[in-house]
């Protein structure tokens, strides 16, 4: 028994390895590739590949201070590290044969170098000497949400109860959400299709899930679709799509019909994102592998597109509760540079500029989970100064509490933020555009129609108006 334990831990250390290098390539999330794994124990696979993740910048400076990588030339550097992390803050290496000799070979070193870490940084454990976005320990409720393009909210309230949950009454406030008994459920306060669980509810067996009537979904992320929200047969772009979620999302807003374009430039994202939505039954949705900004806005293709989501490359300060953290490149220092986050500031804003030159496009929402400045409040005031006057800022999601920084921008209320700890999910930002010239309640398919025609009358108005008499004052 003893043997086969050992063993068993040589494989799920091989294992994480392997994931980690996935998760670092950007292929899926850790808790996808964790849960679809062959090995056993998932949660402890998954809890040593994220902790793994959290302390590998530390990790790694300690394995090159410890000049393992020049000893262990055959070992991967994802090996290294998750030994590494078992050695020195997990439980110790659990196995037998080549990787608990290696450790021991180098276990002293290792433990030296991370002293010598701490000590310089004048941090007290090796956790102080994480960014404080990875030290962040904020608990989130389960959201789920209903996918109506396959089964109906009812239904599927139904279908939980019938597996064991109760149904219960909706608490109050967000930070109530994690007081929920562990087979209990509520539908959300604010968005009718998504139903709220404990923390620690695992969905990943569920036929539910499995056969995609339900999808796991935090609240946040679900505001961009929710407050776009395209009528039936509109023509939507979902500008950087993967890994899908917010795509099936707006899918499922026009019931199935219509047409959504979504694009992502990265291929492996792109497949990732084609198996999801295929689950999801997302078939108006057509994907594309190429940059959302090369899309060529003159195209017949895109002549009656009225409605676009922009959830571009952000600096995911916001995500918190979660394990899947945002990787950030090996080469950054700091994630959250200010170098970096005006990078990302102008990408975003040149999307949000590529999108407003689409000829019939009436409603734009942009939204990142970032909590800084630059990338939200300051890059949507810069839109709107540079648009020509053609789109104005319009309330999104008029009953949510949270609003803009109210120092930033003389709009500020019109745009929504969450606070993770009072709202209960990841920090957000969404903003709602609208075209001028729209009536805000002319949110029909044949709008874009009806306006060119309504300009082809003012012409003819002006030539009449020409030929009439001019009185003088």
């Amino acid at each position: 028994f003893l043997h086969r334990l050992l063993l068993g831990m040589a494989s799920l250390y091989s294992e994480a390895a392997a994931i980690v290098d996935r998760v670092l390539q950007h292929q899926s999330t850790a808790k996808s590739l964790c849960y679809g794994s062959a090995v056993t124990d998932k949660r402890k696979l998954y809890a040593l590949v994220c902790e793994t993740l959290r302390y590998r910048q530390v990790l790694l400076q300690t394995l090159q201070a410890a000049d393992f990588f020049k000893a262990e030339k055959k070992m991967s550097q994802s090996l290294a590290l998750v030994l590494a992390y078992e050695h020195l803050e997990g439980r110790g290496v659990q196995c037998g044969g080549h990787f608990r000799q290696t450790l021991q070979k180098h276990g002293h070193r290792l433990q030296s170098e991370l002293v010598k870490l701490r000590v310089k940084a004048g941090a007290r454990t090796t956790r102080d000497l994480l960014p404080e976005h990875l030290r962040q320990d904020v608990i989130l409720p389960r959201y789920v949400r209903v996918n109506t393009l396959k089964i109906t909210v009812d239904a599927a309230v139904a279908a939980l109860q019938q597996q064991g949950f109760d149904l219960v009454a909706t608490p109050a406030t967000g930070p109530d959400l994690l007081q929920l008994p562990a087979t209990a459920f509520c539908r959300d306060s604010h968005l009718p299709e998504l139903l709220v669980f404990a923390p620690q509810t695992d969905f990943h067996q569920n036929p539910l899930y499995l056969n995609g009537s339900i999808i796991l979904q935090d609240k946040a992320s679900c505001f961009p679709a929710a407050i776009l929200n395209p009528p039936q047969s509109s023509h939507c772009i979902d500008g950087c799509a993967a890994p899908g979620n917010k795509t099936s999302h707006v899918a499922a807003c026009m019931a199935g019909t219509g047409r959504v374009d979504a694009f992502d430039i990265d291929p492996r994202r792109l497949k990732t994102m084609d198996r999801m939505l295929a689950r999801a039954g997302a078939t108006s949705v057509h994907t594309r592998c190429a940059s959302f900004l090369d899309s060529d806005v003159d195209s017949a293709e895109f002549a009656d597109v009225t409605h676009i989501l922009l959830d571009p490359s952000c600096s995911g300060s916001g995500i918190v509760g979660r394990k899947d953290w945002v990787l950030e490149d090996e080469e950054e220092d700091e994630p959250h540079s200010e170098d970096r986050l005006k990078s990302l500031a102008e990408f975003q804003l040149a999307c949000i500029q590529h999108a407003m030159k689409f000829p019939a496009v009436r409603a734009i929402t942009y939204s990142t989970c970032s909590v800084h400045r630059i990338e939200n409040e300051d890059v949507v005031q810069a839109a709107l100064a540079q648009c020509g006057g053609r789109f104005r800022l319009h309330s999104a999601l008029p009953a949510w509490p949270r609003r803009g920084l109210p120092d930033s921008f003389s709009e500020a209320e019109k745009v929504v933020r969450t606070d993770p700890k009072l709202d209960a999910t990841i920090g957000f930002f969404v903003a709602l555009f609208r075209r001028v010239e729209d009536d805000d309640n002319a949110d029909t398919p044949n709008a874009a129609s009806r306006k060119r025609k309504n300009k082809n009358k003012n012409k003819k108005k002006k030539r009449k108006n020409k030929t009439q008499p001019v009185e003088s004052c």
